[in-house]
C-alpha cells in the first residue's frame, strides 16, 4: 500500500468514526440525531412517546432530502403502541405530494423508518422533529433505546451520509405504585334476637342463546415486517413501489427510491412478469423507448411506417418506437447496408444523454466539459449541454463514461429531472 493510499485510509476511517460520535464528543460542531422520551418520570406499565428530533443541520450540513433512522429496543421490556410512526413537524413544510415515505415501521424490536423528498422541493435545514412513536413500558429498570442506523444525505451531494453525531437513550423506570388495601370494616353488634332469613327460591335458569358461528378464525400474524400506506398521492395508477417483491432491495438505494416511487406512481414503470423492479439491471433501447414515451406522454402514432427490419410489428415495444422515431428522439443504426433500431440493444448514457437533451429541445452548443473521456465522442456536445443542466452526472469528477450502460435505478433518476427541469444554461 501506497503512502497515498494509507492517509486516504486513515481519514476515511477518521470520517466513519466521526459520523458516529456520541453527543457529548461533538455536539458543538456536528448536527446530531437526538432521541429522547417526554416523561420526566417512568413507571412501569405507563405510557411514553419516543421522539427523534434533528438539531443543527445548517451551513456545510444543511439541504436534507433523504433521511434514514433505525433503532433497536427490547421488545420484552418496550411495546408499540403502534405500527407506524408519527410523521414530525419537519415534514409540515411539504405537501404531501412533494415527499414519499417508504419505511415506517416497528416490530421484533426495531423501529425502521426513511423518507425521501422530491427534486425542486426545498429541501430541510436547522432544527425540526422527524417523527414520533408512543411505547409502553412493560417492566422496571434500565431500558436502553440506541440508533443502530442514521443516514441524511444531501440534495447537491447524493449517496453521501452526513456527518452528525448521535444521542441514544437511556431510561430510568422505577416499579408500579401499588395501592394500599382500604383497612376492613368494623364487625357492627351483633342483633340479640335476629330474625331468620326465609330460604329464597332460586330463579330459574334461562336456556343460553346459541352464539352464532363466527365461521373461520383468520390466520395469525406470520411477524413479518408490516409496510404501512404510504402517503395518499394522487396518481393514475395504484401501483405503489411497496408492491414490487424487491421492494426491501429498492428502499436500500437513498439517492434513488423516491425517483423510483414517483414514477410508479406515475405508471411510467410497471415492474417486470414476476412484479420485481431489477434496480441494478441495465436497460435496453426498446425499454427506454417505452418509459421516454411514458414520461413525455407522447401519442401513440399510426401513420409512421416503422423502416427498422429488426423490429417485429405488433410487438409489446412497437408504439413505442414508433412514437420516439416520429418524434425525432431516437434514431436507428446502421450495420452494413442494414439499418436497425437494435431494441435489445443495452442503451448508452451518451444516448440518453442525447435523448433528454432532443426531447426539451435544448439548443446544442459548445460548452466546458469536466470530462476528459468525452473529447471526440459523437455526442460530446449532447452531454455537455446535458450536464450542465444538471440532467445527467459523471460516474466521477472527469470521468462520463460515454459508452457505459445506465442501471434502471439511474435511469428512474434522470427522468426525474427530466419531468423537474428548469434550464440552468441560457
Amino acid at each position: 500500500m501506497t503512502l497515498v493510499q494509507k492517509s486516504f485510509l486513515i481519514i476515511l476511517i477518521s470520517v466513519l468514526i466521526i459520523s458516529l460520535l456520541p453527543l457529548s464528543a461533538s455536539a458543538e460542531t456536528l448536527p446530531t440525531l437526538n432521541i429522547i422520551d417526554d416523561k420526566d418520570a417512568l413507571r412501569e406499565g405507563e405510557i411514553f412517546t419516543l421522539t427523534a428530533e434533528l438539531l443543527g443541520f445548517v451551513n456545510d450540513y444543511q439541504n436534507i432530502s433523504s433521511f434514514e433512522v433505525e433503532i433497536l429496543f427490547d421488545p420484552n421490556v418496550l411495546e408499540p403502541q403502534s405500527s407506524k410512526v408519527e410523521l414530525g413537524d419537519i415534514f409540515s413544510n411539504w405537501e404531501k405530494n412533494q415527499y414519499v415515505v417508504v419505511k415506517d415501521n416497528l416490530n421484533e424490536g426495531k423501529l425502521h423508518f426513511a423518507a425521501s423528498i422530491y427534486k425542486g422541493t426545498e429541501p430541510f435545514t436547522g432544527n425540526g422533529i422527524l417523527f414520533s412513536a408512543p411505547f409502553k413500558v412493560l417492566t422496571s429498570g434500565t431500558i436502553e433505546i440506541t440508533v443502530n442506523k442514521s443516514l441524511f444525505v444531501q440534495s447537491d451531494n447524493p449517496g453521501v451520509n452526513v456527518v452528525h453525531a448521535v444521542n441514544n437513550l437511556s431510561l430510568s423506570v422505577q416499579p408500579a405504585e401499588t395501592s394500599s388495601p382500604e383497612p376492613p370494616s368494623p364487625n357492627p353488634d351483633p342483633d340479640p334476637n335476629p330474625t331468620p332469613e326465609p330460604n329464597p327460591t332460586p330463579p330459574p335458569s334461562p336456556k343460553p342463546t346459541p352464539s352464532p358461528n363466527p365461521g373461520p378464525s383468520e390466520p395469525p400474524s406470520d411477524g413479518g415486517v408490516v409496510i404501512p400506506e404510504p402517503i395518499e398521492i394522487v396518481y393514475p395508477t395504484k401501483k405503489k413501489i411497496e408492491d414490487y417483491n424487491d421492494f426491501e432491495e429498492i428502499a436500500k438505494i437513498d439517492w434513488a427510491v423516491a425517483a423510483i416511487a414517483r414514477l410508479t406512481m406515475l405508471g411510467v414503470f410497471n415492474g417486470d412478469e414476476n412484479n420485481n423492479f431489477r434496480p441494478f439491471d441495465k436497460m435496453t433501447r426498446e425499454e427506454f423507448a417505452t418509459v421516454i414515451m411514458r414520461v413525455l406522454q407522447l401519442e401513440t402514432v399510426t401513420t409512421t411506417e416503422i423502416t427498422y427490419d429488426d423490429v417485429k410489428r405488433g410487438s409489446w415495444s412497437d408504439e413505442a418506437i414508433k412514437a420516439v422515431v416520429a418524434n425525432k428522439l431516437m434514431n436507428g443504426k446502421r450495420v452494413g447496408n442494414r439499418l436497425i433500431f437494435a431494441p435489445k440493444d443495452l442503451i448508452t448514457r451518451a444516448e440518453i444523454a442525447t435523448i433528454l437533451v432532443r426531447a426539451l429541445n435544448l439548443q446544442v452548443s459548445d460548452y466546458p466539459s469536466p470530462f476528459s473521456d468525452t473529447s471526440g465522442h459523437w455526442a460530446r456536445r449532447e452531454i455537455d449541454i446535458a450536464y450542465h443542466n444538471g440532467l445527467i452526472k459523471g460516474r466521477s469528477k472527469d470521468r462520463f463514461a460515454p459508452d457505459e450502460e445506465a442501471t434502471r435505478a439511474e435511469v428512474a433518476v434522470m427522468l426525474v429531472r427530466l419531468l423537474d427541469f428548469k434550464p440552468n444554461v441560457r
